[in-house]
C-alpha cells in the first residue's frame, strides 16, 4: 500500500480510538518555536488548571495540599517546590484515591515497564492520550518522518496468543515490522536487516539496534549504509560505542527519546544533538540530580512532582542550534540496560525479563513480586513473593508457566529456577526486576 493509504488508515484508526492526533500535532509544531517567556506562561497556566483539577477529583492530592496549606493557584513554577515529591509507592498505594473520571471522554489503559517488578496500571484520558502520540509524532517528524512512514521496530512481542494477534494487527495497520524474536540470533538479523531496506526508520531498545548495527557492520561491511531517515533508541542509555556501530550501518547516530508511560514524553533529541524538555506536556526539576517531574497532562490520574527513579543533569535554557529555546537535560544516567547471558554466548536484552514477569503477573493475582537473577551465563533465579499462604499446586503451575516463557523467549539458551521467598532485599534504593552479576565478571563492548 502507498504511504498515502496508510496516512488515511492512521487518521482514522485515532479517530475510532478516540485520541485524534493531528490537531495536537499542528499546535505542537506551532508552539515549538515559542520563546521561553511564552513557554513559562503556558506551563503556568496549564499547571494551575492541573491543580484544580486533581483539589477537585483527588482525594490523594487534597489531602497533600491542605496538609500543606498549598494554594492551587501558583503565581510561578517555583510554587511547585512547596509540594512533597511522590514516589511510585505512594502512587502504587493510593491508587483509588488518585484515579478519577472527573475528565470526560474515554479512558485508555497505560502500564509501567516494571521495572520494579510491579506493573503500575492507570489510565490516562483520551486527550492525554492523543497529546502524548503527537509528542512522539513532532519529535519524528524533526528528521522528516511520520507516525506511518514504514518502520522497523527491534522491541520483540509480548506473550500470549491473543496479545500476539493484537500487536501483529497493529503492525500491518501501522506500516511497520518486528524481529519474530528477543534471541537475535544470526538468522533474525539477518532477515531484519533485509526488510529495512524498504524501511524509513527503525526504533527499539538501544542494545538491541546497536546488535543488529555491529551484525551488520561484520556481516555487511562492504554494503553501502541502509539510508533511514531516523534511528531511535528508547528504553536503554546509548553509549559512545553504540552510535560508533550505528553511523557505519545505518549512516546516522541513534536518536534519544526520553519518557515514561507515567510521564509521557519528556524529552527528544533533536538533529543538533541536544535534548529538548517537551515543556508543554511536562515541568522538570532536578533535584540533587534526581529528575522529578509533573504532567501537565494528566487530569485523569495526575503525576504532580513524582520521582520517576531516573538521574539527569540539565542544561538549563538555551537557544539551540536548531531555533528552538527552552530547558534541555544534557545527560541522562539513570536507565542503564543489561543483557542476559545464555549458555551457547547468545546475549538477550534484560527488558525481556520485564514480559515475563507481566506475563505472570497476569495469570497468578497471587504473584506479589517477582525478580530476577544472574549469577552465571545459562541461568537465572526468579525470586517469587506469593500472597497469603499459597499451596504447592499454585507454586507448580507458576514454576510450569515460567518454563513455558523461558522457552519463548530464551529456547534453550537458559535455565530457570523459581524461588519462593517470603520478600526480596534490593540491592539499592530502588526496587529492580533484574539483578546481574554477570556483567562484573564479563567485559562489555
Amino acid at each position: 500500500m502507498s504511504s498515502g493509504i496508510y496516512k488515511t488508515i492512521y487518521i482514522i484508526g485515532s479517530r475510532i480510538r478516540g485520541t485524534p492526533v493531528i490537531p495536537y500535532l499542528r499546535d505542537l509544531e506551532e508552539s515549538q518555536w515559542w520563546d521561553i517567556e511564552s513557554v513559562r506562561e503556558y506551563q503556568i497556566s496549564k499547571l494551575r488548571d492541573l491543580l484544580a483539577h486533581a483539589d477537585k477529583y483527588s482525594t490523594f492530592y487534597r489531602k497533600i495540599f491542605e496538609q500543606h496549606g498549598f494554594d492551587t493557584s501558583v503565581g510561578s513554577l517555583a510554587d511547585l517546590e512547596k509540594l512533597p515529591a511522590v514516589g511510585k509507592n505512594d502512587i502504587r498505594n493510593n491508587l483509588p484515591e488518585i484515579q478519577n473520571n472527573g475528565t470526560g471522554g474515554k479512558l485508555v489503559l497505560s502500564k509501567t515497564s516494571g521495572s520494579t517488578g510491579e506493573p503500575l496500571k492507570f489510565y490516562r484520558g483520551s486527550e492525554w492520550d492523543a497529546q502524548h502520540r503527537a509528542a512522539v509524532a513532532r519529535g519524528y517528524g524533526w528528521y522528516g518522518v511520520h507516525p506511518w512512514t514504514r518502520s522497523g521496530l527491534l522491541w520483540g512481542l509480548p506473550s500470549g496468543k491473543k496479545a500476539i494477534i493484537k500487536t501483529r494487527a497493529g503492525d500491518v495497520l501501522q506500516n511497520r515490522f518486528r524481529e519474530k524474536r528477543f534471541d537475535l540470533s544470526g538468522e533474525t538479523l539477518e532477515s531484519f536487516y533485509k526488510s529495512l531496506s524498504k524501511a524509513g526508520f527503525l526504533e527499539g531498545y538501544s542494545s538491541m539496534i546497536y546488535e543488529l548495527a555491529r551484525y551488520i557492520n561484520t556481516y555487511h561491511p562492504d554494503e553501502k549504509a541502509l539510508s533511514l531517515s531516523l534511528v531511535k533508541g528508547t528504553s536503554e542509555k546509548i553509549y559512545p560505542h553504540y552510535n560508533t556501530e550505528s553511523l557505519k550501518a545505518f549512516g546516522r547516530r541513534m536518536t534519544s527519546e526520553y519518557g515514561s508511560a507515567e510521564t509521557g514524553i519528556i524529552a527528544f533529541e533533536c538533529p543538533e544533538g541536544n535534548m529538548h524538555i517537551n515543556s508543554e506536556h511536562v515541568i522538570v526539576e532536578e533535584d540533587d540530580g534526581e529528575i522529578i517531574v509533573t504532567n501537565l497532562l494528566s487530569h485523569s490520574f495526575p503525576f504532580i512532582r513524582y520521582r520517576l527513579g531516573d538521574h539527569i543533569s540539565m542544561a538549563g535554557d538555551i537557544t539551540c542550534p536548531c531555533g528552538r529555546q527552552g530547558p534541555i537535560i544534557s545527560e541522562i544516567t539513570g536507565r542503564i540496560g543489561k543483557k542476559i547471558y545464555g549458555s551457547s554466548g547468545n546475549e538477550f536484552p534484560s527488558l525481556t525479563v520485564y514480559y515475563i514477569i507481566n506475563a505472570l503477573h497476569e495469570d497468578f493475582p497471587g504473584l506479589s513480586r517477582l525478580q530476577a537473577l544472574q549469577d552465571s551465563g545459562g541461568r537465572l533465579d526468579f525470586r517469587a513473593v506469593l500472597d497469603g499462604d499459597p499451596d504447592s499446586r499454585m507454586i507448580s503451575e507458576l514454576g510450569e508457566r515460567l518454563g513455558t516463557l523461558i522457552e519463548e523467549y530464551y529456547r534453550s539458551d537458559i535455565d530457570a529456577q523459581l524461588i519462593p521467598v517470603e520478600s526480596i532485599v534490593d540491592e539499592g534504593d530502588k526496587k529492580l526486576d533484574f539483578i546481574s552479576r554477570v556483567a562484573k565478571t564479563r567485559s562489555e563492548d
